[in-house]
């Protein structure tokens, strides 16, 4: 190895290490200050005689954003420093002749699966339509749920698949890329909303950790929807290998995402052990879930030849 390679190396190794630990650098950036840009915001308004406005900008707002901010400022960081420098590099070359297609190829596939466990709990009489919904809500719910699969799926795709699962696979290739984003992916999902009570400190962001941190930790309740994300992430990592672009990805996400939203239409008829197993009180929180998921992983890798021989390319390649 010369002396480019080295560093090469030692950039990759080094970009890896930080996308691993990207969770516990973003909390403890954010945290650390959530209460300087909480007293700063807290000063300005006084200055200004806005102090009405202090009732709605909480600290845990604030030590929100200032972890989106953190989140974003890393990533912006890690792109740089293994030269994922442009829209195609992370998944997102705008082709359209083919873009529009794989897009829309994932959205059918993401409601078709699952629009299967909807029509199974209906057709076992676990769940049924909200009787008090109109038809405005019902418009509603599925405008919301359009917008926010859009929005998310786009979002998430390139934060996970685009940016974290590349630089893992950089160093240390597809397989242990896909299991260490999709860990990742899976385990943000379970962070909760920080509450924090009394005086703002300089550690009150810290302070907030542990209760933001505790979903990660209750595995009787979310045990079962963290493995069904972990396959999930898998799942998109591998339509992403398979069609070198992020498009089918993100149609199949929003897709998902959309479902779950319009699933609000729906309430449960009577709560049960077995349902409760394998439903869920969400999409993803149930066994059945599991299957499903784990049968579609299968067909992408067993059963569609283009996919399969995309996969295999693009990993030999590394």
């Amino acid at each position: 190895m010369n002396v480019m390679d080295i560093k090469k190396y030692i950039k990759l190794r080094l970009s890896s290490l930080t996308v691993v630990a990207l969770i516990p650098i973003v909390f403890f950036i954010g945290s650390a200050i959530a209460p300087w840009v909480f007293w700063l915001i807290k000063s300005v308004l006084l200055n200004l005689g806005y102090s009405d406005l202090l009732e709605k900008i909480p600290f845990s707002r604030v030590l929100n954003r200032c972890l989106l901010g953190s989140l974003i400022l890393i990533v912006l960081l890690i792109l740089k420093f293994i030269q994922l420098d442009s829209f195609e590099k992370i998944g997102l070359k705008v082709d359209w002749t083919t873009g529009h297609k794989l897009f829309l190829k994932g959205i059918s596939l993401g409601i078709f699966t699952f629009s299967i466990i909807g029509i199974l709990e209906i057709s076992l009489n676990y769940k049924t339509l909200k009787s008090t919904l109109g038809i405005s809500d019902l418009s509603l719910i599925m405008v919301k749920g359009i917008i926010t699969g859009i929005v998310v799926s786009i979002l998430e795709e390139t934060i996970f698949r685009g940016i974290i699962y590349n630089a893992l696979k950089k160093s240390w290739g597809m397989v242990r890329g896909l299991i260490l984003s999709s860990l990742i992916y899976s385990v943000v999902h379970f962070f909760k909303r920080p509450v924090v009570e009394g005086e703002i400190k300089w550690d009150s962001g810290f302070c907030a950790l542990p209760g933001m941190l505790s979903g990660i930790f209750n595995y009787d309740e979310n045990g079962i929807a963290m493995i069904n994300l972990i396959i999930i992430g898998g799942v998109l990592v591998l339509l992403y290998e398979a069609t070198g672009n992020l498009w089918m990805s993100i149609g199949l996400h929003g897709g998902w995402v959309f479902c779950m939203k319009f699933y609000k239409v729906f309430s449960p008829v009577a709560n049960s052990s077995v349902h409760s197993l394998w439903f869920g009180n969400n999409i993803v929180d149930g066994l059945f879930t599991t299957i499903l998921l784990s049968n579609l992983i299968m067909f992408i890798i067993l059963f569609n030849k283009y996919l399969r021989k995309g996969i295999c390319a693009r990993s030999n390649a590394m």
